[in-house]
């Protein structure tokens, strides 16, 4: 179903249809991740014209390199996409992209624009935010998480919502940070979570100890942010 696929716009005819027609190989969907879709392809040469994305896409290149050509404001950019690197492409922006040859292997990672504009009330204006897209370049940090996220859809969330909720907020949190045309600078924060607000926390998952809770829910009880919490957890 199209509701548990990732999805574009033909600018053209205004249908909606998956990014990429074949099932995936491996998909997050029946994970019901928050705010994010992964989603493993291996496809042969493909052509999409004047298309949007409905989410911000992240897609790494597995197995052999691939070329490819994206239109972006009107003009072609060629690059030699090498296994570990990622392009992003931000939701809503008008792109053509066509491959010279086989594009094999890739992991889409998507995140949706209001899961990124919660976590980014951390940082930024979320209504001035705009991520820049990124043609074949390498961020061991995003190739890190996302792997982790292949493996744990792959094993079957084994990890849990609390652990796959971590991932997701960090992907977002740093896809802001370091892609965001706004500039982000960030709220320091210090001293990690008062002695109140861990209890709170602690007593709240001691009595829901054999619930798959998620970061958002425990975040929530806490009255914080996932991110934040999760930030401040560590300290």
């Amino acid at each position: 179903m199209h509701d548990q696929r990732e999805l574009l716009v033909e600018l053209k005819t205004g249908r909606t249809r998956p990014v990429v027609p074949r099932a995936p190989l491996v998909s997050s969907a029946d994970l019901a991740w928050r705010g994010v879709l992964l989603e493993h392809h291996q496809v042969r040469p493909f052509e999409t014209d004047d298309v949007r994305l409905v989410n911000n896409v992240i897609f790494i290149q597995l197995g052999a390199p691939c070329t490819l050509d994206v239109r972006l404001n009107g003009h072609f950019q060629e690059s030699r996409v090498l296994p570990g690197q990622f392009s992003l492409i931000p939701a809503y922006l008008p792109h053509s992209v066509r491959t010279s040859d086989s594009a094999g292997e890739f992991l889409s990672v998507s995140v949706e624009p209001r899961f990124l504009a919660c976590i980014a009330e951390e940082f930024v204006d979320p209504g001035r935010m705009e991520l820049t897209p990124i043609l074949a370049s390498t961020d061991s940090l995003i190739e890190g998480i996302c792997m982790n996220l292949l493996a744990e859809a792959q094993a079957g969330a084994p990890g849990g919502r609390l652990y796959s909720d971590s991932l997701t907020s960090a992907l977002a949190a740093h896809l802001i940070r370091r892609y965001c045309l706004q500039q982000a600078p960030g709220r320091e924060c210090r001293g990690g979570l008062s002695k109140q607000q861990l209890r709170r926390a602690l007593d709240f998952i001691n009595d829901r100890f054999e619930q798959d809770l998620s970061l958002h829910v425990i975040a929530s009880a806490v009255g914080m942010s996932p991110y934040h919490f999760a930030h401040q957890f560590k300290r």
